[in-house]
């Protein structure tokens, strides 16, 4: 009616308008936990803002890193999204990465986790559990023109950190536009007895843009993201680890090490008949992962220059059927990797990469839930079919491989509201992981005197 609204109150309309994100508590019977994002002064990663989270751990190989841990679980058997647009992607190793460090934790608002299998709203990679970092939307109550700001600056001692973030954003009832900008910068930390931990001095530099217009019916949202460390030493193979003399490595930085983002969503709300909402997300994802390497003892240095180009649409929509709520929807992506390694000592020249340049990796697949609540009990149920393939040339290593999966996930849940704030939830599902492009194409030395081929046999694994 025109009524002013608190912005409390926006943010609920909000969230009930697109109150069809799969992973939101409303929408499903997990026991989701959810928390609001608080860096304090410390926080130099997205993981950070994981610590002390139930079911969650954070492996961490050096600093400017952080891997998430669920029920035991790490690497490509945790599904990392923001925004409900998938971080993982066909170089993910299913091991401990850096991966998670590219998404600024200064600029999200809100962390999701869900845990166990997770794969019938989600698809491929979601077997220990499902992580969702939501940025904020520029959200205004006036209808007339207002800009709002804040800036923060945080330091550190144990490793003379410096963090500052400036953000602002300008908009009204219908329009809003945010700009914000993290710049980090950290020393070698110091341990006790104020040893150093020599190398781990590392910087970052995030930008962020998020544009959101709602026009009653239509709403569109877009983002921009852009998180680079230029140089970030992996500090567990520089010095010496457990029952080891010497280190396993003379030089070892991811170099550089950058995610880059653009997200638009359309949201449709009653676009037709008794369908409550619809929404289209198309996305496209860079993750480029360069190294620099030169073993103890040796004097030839590997440069590594290792891309992933995503891109993803999503389409869904939800709406009541026989009694409860119905999500149904579609979603695809195609991976592209590209990958070349040189080795230098003295006269550079090409040799064999970590990944087959060219390989490709294709995901699609169809899903639906449905939500059934009868006084304090909830009830739902769920299902998805995807199609993989992957097409991984010989190129440089001389053997190559081409996959093609059709895979299936499903769960059946509950929740009973037993009062005074307790609920009580259980579930059972089915999750699965394709293989990659890392499982069917890395080559290259690894730790402990090991040496990774291709496994072009690899079939899918599953969580139940």
């Amino acid at each position: 009616a025109g009524d002013e609204l608190e912005a409390g109150e926006l943010v609920v309309l909000e969230e009930t308008w697109m109150g069809i994100d799969l992973i939101d508590a409303r929408a499903t019977t997990r026991a989701v936990t959810t928390r609001a994002a608080t860096p304090q002064p410390g926080t130099s990663v997205a993981a950070d803002l994981l610590e002390g989270m139930p079911g969650v751990a954070v492996q961490r190989t050096g600093p400017g890193q952080g891997a998430p841990v669920v029920r035991g679980l790490i690497g490509s058997a945790v599904l990392v999204l923001v925004d409900g647009m998938r971080v993982n992607n066909a170089i993910f190793r299913p091991a401990h990465n850096q991966y998670t460090a590219l998404v600024d934790p200064w600029a999200i608002e809100r962390v999701e986790v869900v845990r166990g299998p997770g794969s019938t709203a989600f698809g491929s990679d979601a077997l220990g559990g499902t992580i969702n970092f939501v940025t904020p939307l520029p959200l205004f109550a006036s209808a007339a023109w207002t800009h709002r700001g804040h800036a923060a600056l945080a330091v550190a001692s144990g490793d003379r950190g410096v963090t500052a973030r400036a953000a602002s954003a300008i908009g009204r009832r219908d329009i809003g536009l945010a700009l914000g900008v993290t710049w980090q910068r950290h020393g070698d930390l110091r341990a006790g007895g104020g040893e150093l931990l020599t190398p781990s001095a590392y910087a970052s530099l995030a930008v962020d843009a998020t544009g959101h217009v709602d026009r009653g019916r239509h709403a569109t949202t877009a983002w921009l993201q852009l998180v680079t460390q230029p140089e970030l030493p992996r500090t567990d193979e520089l010095r010496p680890g457990f029952g080891m003399d010497e280190p396993a490595a003379a030089e070892w930085r991811y170099q550089p090490s950058r995610r880059g983002l653009v997200h638009l969503r359309h949201v449709v709300r009653r676009p037709f008949g008794r369908v409550r909402g619809a929404e289209v997300h198309l996305a496209w994802q860079r993750i480029d992962d360069g190294r620099r390497t030169r073993d103890l003892g040796s004097t030839a240095t590997l440069i590594e220059a290792n891309r992933d180009d995503s891109v993803g649409a999503t389409v869904r929509a939800s709406g009541p059927v026989a009694g409860g709520e119905l999500i149904a929807g579609a979603d695809a992506w195609l991976d592209r990797v590209t990958s070349a390694r040189t080795e230098d000592d003295g006269a550079p020249r090409a040799v064999a990469a970590r990944f087959a340049t060219g390989a490709r990796m294709h995901q699609a697949g169809l899903f639906a839930q449905l939500r059934r609540a009868r006084g304090r009990l909830t009830v739902q149920s769920g299902a998805r079919v995807t199609a993989v393939g992957l097409d991984v040339p010989a190129a440089d290593r001389g053997q190559g491989a081409a996959v093609t999966a059709l895979d299936w996930a499903g769960d059946v849940g509950l929740t009973l509201d037993v009062g005074g704030g307790a609920t009580l939830a259980g579930n059972l599902g089915r999750g699965f992981r394709v293989p990659n492009v890392h499982d069917l194409s890395s080559l290259g030395p690894r730790p402990g005197d090991r040496w990774q081929i291709p496994a072009p046999g690899l079939a899918a694994e599953h969580a139940t």
